[in-house]
């Protein structure tokens, strides 16, 4: 590529920026920053995952809620085989109950570990990762009964994880950690918080996917039952730019903003009556988040556009464009039974009717023209044979600079459907990425529809081996040329750099190669507590479940869709 390149280009020895064109080529690809601010307001739906979350699931507990901890539990996994078909299942603690059936903890009880076991049907830590809760440690020096029966425990051998998920359009990553006392204290007398040697390895994890799209992470306690530790997790989620801590213990539902984590609290799958099933959705890189009540269909989660009052104040949240007469309106929907009308309407008009673009999700289009600028109310409603549900969020309409008829980055180009500055018209920043335009009237590569997404800052995902540079799939290289019909363009920075600025780039892109060199071993056979899992497509659906030969893979057991 570089021969071809240079043949094509002017000759030079070095650079625009000083730096010899040999050492440029062979710098690695810009890593990709965890950016929660980077979500994008796009048409279709194939930048999109989803997983669901359980809580304090207290199975062994029959005293007073009879066998609601396993038919809830049951329930969940049921639903995610045949019908909701998530990336995975996170439980945030609080396992088993340690009561032996009766009112109060009073031990660990291995019967209540081996029907927790029965429930989950030999189900695999790659789908269902289940983290440790303070009924889980009771009485119980060492943890040894969480060690010795939970999935992340007989795994390996720990009490945290790391694992992240990775598509075509980016990775992903999430961190289960432990907050639970494993002194062996009484019920009521142990300490909650984060250990230094905890809090070091969620940092540790947190650093060795800094180039992931987004990154979650998972506890038991949220932040106000913490004895010690707090502001030390605290700085972490902040530094780490943690897009999502959700947590379980208080049995009942809470989500709101902390310094740009959205802290979400679950309330419990085995003691609580609603509000007790996390339904989480990305969808390009914006983060939406559900309660919703276990046992009840259907199930429907708005996806885009952006909540702004998720969390009190969202501010990942952008704006939609009040000047465009066709802006998505996507949710996923959830149902046993097929659905028999999906539709949304907005501060209670009339209702506008969505369409299934493939399984479980839905589009329609909304003409924004005559409404105020400001907060508009959002519904999506669906129904079926199984009932009705809808879910109600509120959004920004506004103008944005990619759709009000102004040059604002003065380059010649306005708007969306001209300026590769946007990546639609909701994009409120004109000046963004831009490809290599020539003055010959070249093909600008903007599709005919106008919107598009600009390119990721990196490379395709790591593919087994492939960290290296001459192994990927564009050879993990920056490229400094791109190469039109009608001429060619030599990069895209400052015409003229002074100092030392080549010093500095060729020792950047040296320190890229180290970081790049010390990443943990992935996508591998398990490496203890850090696992990559590829997207992973079912052949059809509906499938047999986890154990169907036809969806297995080694490293994703299940389902995808």
């Amino acid at each position: 590529m570089a021969a071809s390149l240079q043949a094509s280009c002017p000759s030079s020895s070095t650079s625009p920026w000083g730096v010899p064109l040999t050492l440029l080529l062979f710098l690695p690809a810009a890593a990709h920053a965890v950016t929660p601010a980077a979500a994008r307001y796009m048409d279709d739906p194939a930048e999109m995952f989803w997983f669901l979350q359980v809580s304090d699931t207290h199975v062994g507990e029959d005293w007073y809620y009879g066998s609601q901890d396993t038919d809830y539990l049951t329930w969940v996994l049921s639903a995610s085989d045949n019908v909701i078909f998530p990336e995975f299942i996170v439980c945030t603690g609080d396992l088993v109950d340690a009561t032996n059936g009766y009112l109060l903890p009073t031990g660990q009880y291995q019967d209540e570990w081996d029907e927790y076991n029965e429930v989950l049907e030999h189900r695999s830590v790659t789908f269902f990762h289940d983290i440790p809760g303070n009924h889980d440690t009771y009485f119980d020096d060492g943890a040894t009964y969480y060690l010795g029966n939970s999935l992340i425990g007989t795994a390996y051998g720990q009490m945290h994880e790391v694992w992240s998920h990775a598509f075509d359009f980016g990775e992903y990553v999430f961190v289960g950690f432990n907050t639970a006392d494993t002194s062996g204290a009484w019920a009521g007398f142990d300490a909650p918080g984060i250990e230094a040697d905890e809090l070091d390895f969620l940092d540790e994890a947190l650093d060795s996917y800094k180039d992931a799209n987004l990154a979650f992470v998972f506890s038991h306690h949220p932040l106000d039952y913490f004895e010690y530790g707090s502001e030390d997790l605290e700085e972490t989620l902040f530094d780490q730019r943690v897009s999502v801590w959700a947590n379980g213990h208080v049995h009942a539902l809470s989500q709101e903003f902390d310094d740009n984590t959205l802290n979400f609290t679950l309330a419990s799958t085995g003691k609580s009556s609603g509000d007790n099933l996390g339904v989480f959705a990305v969808d390009h890189d914006g983060v939406a988040v559900r309660a919703v009540d276990i046992g009840a269909w259907p199930i429907v989660l708005i996806t885009a556009p952006l909540d702004v009052s998720l969390g009190g104040s969202n501010p990942y949240a952008y704006t939609v464009s009040a000047n465009h007469d066709a802006n998505p309106v996507r949710a996923l929907v959830f149902d046993e039974n097929p659905p028999t009308s999906v539709w949304f309407s907005v501060d209670g008009g009339g209702a506008v009717a969505m369409e299934e673009l493939e399984p479980s999700v839905w589009q329609g289009w909304w003409d924004c023209g005559g409404l105020e600028e400001g907060r508009h109310e959002l519904s999506v409603q669906a129904e079926s044979a199984s009932g009705t549900d809808s879910h109600t969020i509120e959004v920004l309409l506004g103008i944005t600079e990619c759709d009000d008829g102004v040059d604002n980055d003065g380059n010649g180009y306005v708007d969306w459907d001209e300026d590769g500055g946007c990546y639609g018209p909701s994009d409120d920043d004109e000046s963004g990425w831009t490809p290599s335009r020539d003055t010959g009237g070249a093909d600008t590569g903007i599709p005919d529809s106008g919107q598009h997404d600009a390119p990721a800052d990196t490379a395709a995902p790591d593919q087994p081996g492939g960290d290296s540079p001459e192994e990927s799939s564009d050879g993990g290289l920056k490229t400094i040329f791109a190469n039109n019909e009608g001429g060619c363009s030599c990069g895209t920075g400052p015409a003229k750099a002074k100092g030392n600025v080549g010093l500095f780039l060729f020792l950047l892109g040296l320190a890229g190669l180290r970081a790049r060199r010390n990443r943990p071993v992935r996508n591998q056979a398990f490496s203890p507590g850090v696992n990559t899992y590829r997207a992973w497509r079912c052949p059809s659906r509906p499938c047999a479940g986890p154990s169907s030969p036809s969806c297995t893979r080694s490293l994703l057991p299940r389902c995808r869709r």
